[in-house]
Order: structure tokens, then C-alpha cells, then sequence
């Protein structure tokens, strides 16, 4: 409890962001000006406040392998991303289908 309070302190979150920046997870704090105006950090607050929790499920193991192989297709320039990423969910409902 006293750790989580300590963790929760709106000055300690800020130093924290100045020596080290992590963004806070305090909400308060991420509305402060000096993370709004930091191009890092704003963009990273716009994705976290997109993003969904991953699934604490054994399937997700059979999505990493065509998951890496798709971004670093993608990214060479091997295939377009749609191509890539399509492979992927394939690759990925089939590998889930053939061990569950």
C-alpha cells in the first residue's frame, strides 16, 4: 500500500517523467503540459488510449511467429502490408485451428 501511494504521488510521477521518461499512469499527470507538448509522449497516450488488453489465452502463442514475420515482410518491402498482414490471419486461424 505505502509502495502504490508513493507510486500515485503527482510531484514523484512528474521527476520520474523528467529523469527517466516513463509516462505517468496517473491521468491527472498525463494532462500536464509537459507531456502533452512532448511529441513521444502525446503520441504514446494516443495509442494507449486506443489499445485493448491482451488476451491471457494459450492461442495467442500462435500469433507471434506470423505476426513477425508479416512486419518484417511489410517493412522490407517484400509484400505490401495488406499481403502481409492477411498471410498472417490466415497463418494464425490456421495453426489455432490445427492445435485447439
Amino acid at each position: 500500500m505505502k509502495f502504490r501511494n508513493t507510486l500515485n504521488r503527482t510531484e514523484l510521477a512528474l521527476s520520474r517523467y523528467d529523469e527517466i521518461h516513463e509516462i505517468p499512469p496517473l491521468k491527472e499527470v498525463m494532462q500536464k503540459p509537459i507531456i502533452l507538448n512532448d511529441d513521444f509522449a502525446s503520441t504514446e497516450l494516443t495509442q494507449a488510449q486506443n489499445a485493448h488488453t491482451m488476451p491471457s489465452i494459450p492461442q495467442m502463442s500462435d500469433v507471434w511467429g506470423p505476426i513477425d514475420k508479416a512486419v518484417s515482410a511489410a517493412v522490407t518491402n517484400k509484400v505490401c502490408v495488406k499481403e502481409a498482414l492477411d498471410t498472417a490471419v490466415e497463418e494464425i486461424k490456421s495453426a489455432i485451428f490445427e492445435n485447439y
